[in-house]
């Protein structure tokens, strides 16, 4: 238990470093969004988060994770990018979070909805602390053919296994746009093998 997140720290350095960069770009030229107050729930370590806070323009950023030690990783890494005063780490749960309605223009994160138990009640605080001009890009996967491909080719050569959905909460694509119409919110899908499964979705006005 004690090392998990710090294992994931060290897989997602040496596996899935080249992703974030071009990932966070592809999220704001898909969600139109690229200033403001953003959010990464399920942070980890705060990849995405930093990467989409260095292709944007946003002034403030707050990431929450579950896991202590992983927001002690995020909390870490952001004084020694020396952006304390611009990001807020906090240890959260999805479910629940410690936001006010309509806090976040722009709402992030990777690999983290199939560990969420209740993605009803998930769902539903997403799309509460989201402006209602704002946007979320949630989902998992490399993001493209190119990043998909250094990072199999660098599991093989370091012998990493990473998670293989086994557990997931993870609900089809009909149901998320079902449940998110349902949130008020209008549903877009992106799926492929190399770029992976991505929902994008804001509140209808």
């Amino acid at each position: 238990m004690h090392g998990k997140p710090y294992d994931y720290d060290k897989i997602a350095d040496a596996l899935f470093a080249p992703l974030y960069p071009p990932l966070a770009r592809l999220i704001l030229e898909r969600t139109g969004v690229h200033s403001g107050r953003l959010l990464d729930v399920g942070c980890g370590a705060g990849h995405l988060g930093f990467a989409v806070l260095e292709a944007g323009d946003f002034s403030v950023a707050d990431f929450v994770d579950i896991d202590p030690q992983a927001t002690d990783i995020a909390r870490q890494r952001t004084a020694a990018r020396g952006l304390a005063d611009r990001v807020t780490v906090q240890t959260a749960d999805v479910q629940a979070l410690p936001f006010a309605d309509g806090s976040f223009d722009l709402i992030v994160s990777r690999s983290s909805l199939q560990f969420w138990a209740d993605q009803t009640r998930a769902f539903s605080e997403l799309t509460r602390v989201l402006r209602p001009d704002g946007r979320a890009y949630v989902g998992g996967g490399a993001g493209s053919s190119q990043a998909a491909a250094q990072i199999q080719a660098a599991k093989a050569r370091l012998g990493i296994q990473t998670y293989n959905g086994e557990r997931s909460h993870a609900l089809s694509c009909d149901a998320y746009c079902a449940l998110l119409r349902q949130l008020g919110c209008v549903c877009q899908v992106f799926e492929s093998p190399d770029e992976g499964r991505w929902l994008l979705f804001g509140r209808v006005v």
